[in-house]
């Protein structure tokens, strides 16, 4: 994936200096308006309509059976992890006694094959704490992985940490942004009715473009050839911010890199929180 010439511009950085509203408050002066402006061509019209569907003007509340639900592998790592560390490998790998109890808390026993003692050979696991260094929830200080401590303050306050998580979505800078943005938009906008595959746009349209692929070449970002991206280049772009968005149950379909992931009512809800707070 390259930089469509003449597209939508440069992607947004990612960042939040102030926390975003936390109870369905959308800024209608916000950052998707600028994205908006930024995006150009067919595909325009595509990312217009992900916004309109994701129906960010409805407030979201969370019950704390719920968020204590979808952030409770989070939490686990938080408490295993603390704020005082483990220790690295010296390639900057998880330990094996780590991976494995990663890859038991997260079931990846179904999902991915192997001893599921390497990081390096257990993606789930590597992009999964890859993903929660970006969202601010771990880091790296001299060869030690430990919990930040806003995240530790939060570990026993499940709807805390859920919008902790919420605020700090999309993890990524301009392409993988970009792609997290118009991901989360689509999964909000979900329970509309929609179909990705409908045509996203009259320019697109002969060539049965889906929306999140228009969007995304509205905004300036392409295939090698100038093309519009397929859904799974999309996906795959966002990896981080739907690893994140997966192991909180935002999604049915465990494959979801590979073909169209299954939307679960929890994981709208989030999105729409995710999508109110950036700012």
């Amino acid at each position: 994936m390259r930089e469509r010439p003449g597209g939508g511009g440069k992607a947004g950085d990612g960042g939040r200096s102030v926390p975003g509203p936390r109870r369905g408050e959308p800024d209608p002066d916000g950052p998707l308006d600028a994205m908006l402006l930024r995006a150009s061509g067919p595909g325009e019209e595509a990312l217009a309509s992900l916004v309109r569907r994701a129906r960010l003007d409805e407030a979201v509340d969370v019950d704390r059976a719920t968020a204590t639900r979808m952030v409770g592998p989070v939490a686990w790592l938080v408490e295993r992890v603390g704020v005082e560390g483990v220790p690295l490998t010296a390639a900057g790998y998880l330990r094996p006694v780590d991976v494995a109890a990663v890859a038991h808390e997260l079931d990846l026993a179904e999902e991915w094959q192997g001893t599921l003692t390497r990081e390096s050979s257990t993606v789930p696991v590597l992009v999964w704490r890859e993903a929660l260094q970006r969202a601010g929830v771990l880091r790296v200080v001299k060869g030690r992985l430990h919990a930040t401590r806003a995240a530790a303050a939060l570990a026993d306050d499940p709807v805390g940490l859920w919008w902790f998580l919420a605020q700090r979505l999309p993890v990524g800078t301009t392409a993988e942004h970009d792609a997290g943005v118009v991901m989360l938009l689509e999964l909000a906008g979900d329970d509309a009715a929609a179909d990705d595959d409908t045509p996203a746009a009259p320019g697109l349209a002969a060539v049965g473009h889906t929306r999140t692929g228009a969007a995304m070449h509205a905004l300036g970002w392409c295939d090698r050839d100038g093309g519009v991206l397929g859904t799974a280049e999309v996906r795959s772009t966002a990896e981080r911010t739907i690893e994140i968005l997966h192991r909180m149950g935002a999604y049915l379909d465990a494959g979801m890199l590979g073909r169209r992931a299954v939307p679960t009512p929890e994981g709208v809800l989030f999105a729409r929180a995710a999508l109110q707070s950036w700012r």
